[in-house]
């Protein structure tokens, strides 16, 4: 059972190293197709925003991605925060308007006002009537200026 351990082990070390050459024989193939980094290609219309551009390296389309979404979430909470702006200022006109219940509350408190005023002015034009003959008497004699 160990030796059978040891000859996996061997085969998949192996089978690393032929892949590792692999791979390093693809990155020098893809290093000599590279385009001179002043010679960088933009997307063509017909190229999905995703797709890595053969000039492009990972590390840069990479970038590009991370740029790309970090401008979506820009607008996106820019939006986020006008609809915010929009919310509070409908929030503010609907607080303006007063509930049912203080529609009641203002209601009898003006017809309670209304009752006190009416009172005071049913008074006041009771003082008035006694006290009106005095005052167009009291305006007469002085207006004539015989008063003794």
């Amino acid at each position: 059972m160990n030796e059978n351990l040891k000859s996996q082990e061997q085969e998949f070390k192996a089978h690393c190293r032929e892949e590792m050459t692999r791979l390093q024989q693809e990155i020098e193939n893809l290093k000599a197709k590279r385009v001179p980094s002043g010679e960088e290609k933009s997307l063509s219309a017909g190229e999905p925003h995703g797709a890595l551009t053969p000039g492009m390296t990972h590390n840069e389309d990479l970038d590009r991605r991370y740029n790309m979404e970090k401008e979506k979430l820009y607008k996106i909470r820019l939006l986020q925060a006008r609809r915010n702006r929009e919310i509070a200022i409908l929030h503010r006109k609907i607080d303006e308007v007063p509930s049912r219940a203080e529609l009641i509350q203002y209601q009898k408190r003006f017809i309670e006002l209304y009752r006190q005023s009416r009172c005071i002015d049913h008074k006041h034009s009771q003082d008035w009537s006694w006290e009106a003959p005095e005052a167009r008497v009291l305006s007469h004699v002085s207006v004539g200026g015989h008063a003794s």
